[in-house]
């Protein structure tokens, strides 16, 4: 209920800043690719509840990378949502308040950068929080791969690892895309 109230606040204000800048947008070089991150044929030959594992471990001791694995459905799911509502704000909790976070689906990936600087300059507004979404394991083991890396030091990786959790139940929950995401980019 608060992540409500939050977040309609949030757009409210985000959303003027969004629809003056909706034919810009930011950018930022593309995710790694998986067969980079991991090594694609030996996960090929694990069961599907072995590549989560390996996926959530990998990710475990990492200081600036969280990785989530998907069931195949949800992961087209969350595909399928991000294309036709691309734009997204996100609050990120600090002792002393919050600052927000505004999200931009580009094809394989999310971009995410503090709603003051994409409202300065969309076109230059630099991520700190990049999520790639990866399904070559989709087909094979019903297993859809996603990476937040932490980009630069105005995150920490906690704040990455909440900041995607957010983002994911935004796009997958039924009731908060329906009356939040989907009303935020009409």
């Amino acid at each position: 209920m608060a992540f409500a109230r939050l977040t309609h606040r949030l757009a409210r204000t985000a959303r003027r800043a969004v629809a003056r800048s909706r034919a810009l947008s930011f950018s930022f070089p593309g995710p790694r690719k998986l067969a980079d991150i991991t090594k694609l044929p030996l996960l090929e030959r694990e069961s599907a509840a072995r590549v989560k594992e390996i996926w959530t471990e990998h990710h475990a001791g990492s200081p600036d990378a969280v990785g989530v694995a998907l069931d195949a459905a949800a992961h087209a799911e969350l595909r399928a949502r991000a294309a036709p509502c691309p734009m997204l704000v996100l609050p990120v909790h600090r002792e002393g308040g919050f600052f927000t976070l505004v999200a931009q689906f580009q094809e394989r990936h999310f971009l995410l950068a503090p709603l003051e600087t994409y409202r300065a300059d969309p076109a230059n507004a630099s991520p700190c929080l990049s999520v790639a979404l990866y399904d070559e394991l989709c087909t094979s083991k019903g297993v859809g791969l996603v990476r937040a890396d932490v980009v630069g030091a105005q995150l920490t990786r906690a704040e990455g690892a909440t900041t995607l959790s957010l983002l994911l139940d935004a796009d997958l929950e039924p009731a908060l895309y329906g009356a939040h995401v989907r009303p935020f980019n009409l």
